[in-house]
């Protein structure tokens, strides 16, 4: 079998974003935004020949104090995410960026359009992880 080592992993996956603080919520988004990181961050760290980076993004929604409340179990969980990315033993593979709200599938609104930026508007943050 063939060990196939990226250089670069791009981790865009997300649940659903839902309102609200459960124990179920906690532990839906602490899966996706905080334990595959950490499994993703481990297994890198854990080939010394393997020169990976991973890609983590986050969200500009984390800026808005008005709203997080009302997300919190999201809020708390993207926290915790970014702040793995900043622990000694994986800044220099990880690297996030609070991305602004991307014109997708999963946030067409009620009144009949998308909301969002255009996904080109990430191609910024792509470059400066890419060179870095």
């Amino acid at each position: 079998m063939k060990r196939i080592k990226p250089n670069y992993i791009f981790y865009f996956s997300s649940p659903r974003i839902f309102r609200g603080n459960s124990k179920l919520l906690n532990k839906l988004y602490k899966i996706f935004y905080v334990d595959i990181l950490i499994f993703i961050l481990r297994i890198i760290n854990q080939d010394l020949n393997n020169i990976a980076k991973v890609f983590y993004p986050s969200t500009i929604f984390l800026d808005n104090n008005d709203d997080k409340k009302r997300y919190l179990s999201y809020t708390l969980n993207k926290y915790k995410a970014e702040n793995i990315c900043k622990l000694k033993k994986f800044k220099k593979i990880a690297k996030f960026y609070r991305l602004p709200k991307l014109k997708t599938g999963s946030n067409y609104n009620f009144l009949g359009f998308y909301e969002g930026e255009n996904i080109t508007s990430i191609k910024k943050f792509i470059f400066d992880f890419l060179k870095n």
